[in-house]
């Protein structure tokens, strides 16, 4: 079985190829982190925007934290404290009998809040 290749001076595929492809090129890789700061902060505004108003502003916060330390190493630092508590706590439920069906639940539950937040925030505002 052989492994694809991109071929010389191409991104690789997925995240991590564009990102090694970007950070050989100091221009692009400036812009590269200035569109993560960008869309990290925005997410983060947004997020506090909707602690105030209707959506899921921790959630959104967190994502743009998320987008955040995938540039940023100070965005990591915040992250490790959240990802071990969240590492525990879906460690205590798989432990616990139907806890796949119950993590699966969760992730359902809360993708579909923050469509219904980001949808109720949107008509908020307009």
């Amino acid at each position: 079985m052989t492994t694809a290749t991109a071929p010389p001076g191409r991104p690789g595929t997925g995240a991590g190829g564009v990102r090694e492809w970007a950070r050989r090129r100091p221009a692009t890789h400036l812009a590269l982190r200035a569109a993560v700061l960008l869309v990290g902060s925005a997410l983060v505004a947004v997020g506090a925007v909707m602690l105030v108003l209707p959506g899921p502003g921790w959630a959104v916060i967190l994502l743009g934290l998320v987008v955040l330390a995938s540039e940023f190493a100070w965005a990591q630092r915040r992250l490790e404290p959240l990802r071990r508590f969240a590492e525990r706590g879906v460690g205590v439920i798989r432990e616990r009998p139907g806890g796949p069906a119950i993590l699966k639940g969760l992730v359902v539950a809360g993708c579909l809040s923050l469509v219904a937040g980001a949808a109720i925030a949107v008509s908020t505002l307009t």
